[in-house]
């Protein structure tokens, strides 16, 4: 009897501990679900209603959505076009304006911790972050988006595992504001991409959207004396998505907080090719971001040429607008590769990897034919972190036929948080 009492308080301790088990786990999973959930309702995150889940998470505390910043406007002369309405005799009239926004949106996959001060856990979570990205858009009403870090499902492990899709996330709220778009993945396998914009209303598509896979187009490094080859070194993953778009000839004057560009009055620079890309992040490979940004203009200017042979001779026939994740400083190889055309083959960035003379990209857009957006205020900082603070993003655009207006200026006050995205500022990076 006494055996059979101790069996049966074993087996009741042993029932009650799995019981115990069973409900931390499925305690774990609600909290982890809540947390990476990508289409919560903005009640379940930012209302001040009370409910058992947001009591639980909360405690009971009220979590209001943030502020959107009001980020100053800051007027740019360009003066490498003049561009005039062909009807106003006084060049007064600008023939066409539009605003383009760049924006990392860090991947929830990829979300880290930051400080608790200033980055509570729930700030932390997509349908906090995400609803807060979206009221950012809403508000400085960009005519052209440029995505990255965007989570698709493609069905791969990687995808069923997190099961974040933020790429669904943009496409339903943005169609509700006009927008058009397009979404491809980093490469195979990756959880992430980038995503294009615009807005219905105001460009009409004249070549569909189009992809390039980085690992696919760029060839196999040479291998340094006294190194082991390295076959794989230029396979990391990373993707090129572009359009080309007729723009419509009107003005978007309602809101001017985003940068804006004017289109040249010829019927042939109406059309425009508009870019984004994210580069490889590692800045021990800062050779593979050069080959990369020559793979992009390469890239581009092929297509261009294929589809528009005209374009060969006569690169003013369509404006090009290049908008994405670099991770590159102003002071980079891969910064003066774009700025001026080429770089010596011999450049210390290179590491040896690349035997060439020079490392140059096409004529069409080599000599200063490209120009940073942020040139005008020096390239302040887009990426805030505890360990590093500079500018890793950047809009590019052909000044022969585009010229800048203005830019949205980095806010000072911006400085008291420690590290990105923070409560206030839900992206990965300063959107520009």
């Amino acid at each position: 009897a006494g055996v059979r009492s101790r069996d049966h308080v074993h087996a009741v301790w042993i029932y009650a501990h799995h019981n115990c088990m069973g409900l931390i786990l499925s305690l774990f999973r609600l909290i982890y679900n809540y947390t990476t959930a990508p289409f919560l309702p903005p009640t379940a995150i930012l209302s001040t209603a009370s409910s058992p889940t947001t009591d639980m998470l909360h405690r009971g505390k009220e979590t209001p959505s943030p502020p959107v910043h009001i980020r100053p406007w800051v007027a740019v002369e360009d003066r490498h076009v003049r561009v005039k309405d062909k009807e106003d005799q006084t060049g007064d009239i600008l023939h066409s304006t539009f605003r383009v926004m760049q924006y990392n949106v860090l991947a929830p996959s990829y979300r880290r911790p930051t400080s608790k001060k200033h980055c509570p856990k729930h700030a932390m979570a997509w349908g906090y972050r995400g609803e807060n990205i979206m009221a950012e858009i809403r508000h400085f009403n960009p005519t052209f988006l440029c995505l990255q870090e965007v989570e698709g499902y493609d069905g791969s492990p990687a995808s069923q595992f997190y099961g974040n899709n933020t790429d669904e996330f943009f496409r339903k709220h943005l169609s509700l504001h006009g927008y058009e778009g397009c979404y491809y993945p980093r490469g195979p396998g990756e959880i992430d991409g980038c995503s294009l914009y615009w807005k219905s209303s105001r460009a009409r598509v004249v070549r569909p959207p189009h992809a390039m896979q980085y690992a696919n187009i760029i060839p196999r490094p040479s291998c340094p004396p006294g190194r082991r080859d390295d076959p794989r070194r230029y396979m990391e993953h990373g993707v090129i998505v572009f359009t080309v778009l007729e723009v419509n000839n009107t003005k978007d004057n309602d809101y001017p907080l985003q940068k804006t560009y004017h289109t040249s009055p010829s019927p042939q620079s109406t059309l425009l090719c508009l870019v984004t890309t994210h580069l490889y992040w590692d800045p021990s490979k800062s050779d593979l971001k050069i080959m990369q940004c020559r793979a992009l203009m390469q890239s581009i200017t092929h297509y261009l040429i294929k589809e528009f042979p005209e374009f060969e001779h006569n690169p003013d026939l369509i404006s090009v607008i290049i908008a994405g994740d670099f991770n590159s400083k102003p002071k980079s190889g891969a910064f003066k590769l774009l700025r001026e055309g080429s770089i010596p083959g011999d450049h210390h960035e290179m590491r040896g990897y690349v035997h060439e003379e020079d490392i140059s990209i096409p004529e069409q857009f080599s000599g200063y034919k490209l120009k940073s957006a942020y040139a005008p205020v020096g390239h302040p900082f887009t990426n805030y972190t505890n360990t590093f603070k500079g500018c890793l993003d950047y809009i590019w655009y052909t000044p022969y036929s585009l010229a800048q207006i203005g830019l949205v200026d980095i806010p000072l006050h911006f400085r008291r948080y420690d590290s990105l995205p923070s409560l206030e500022w839900p992206g990965n990076r300063v959107y520009t």
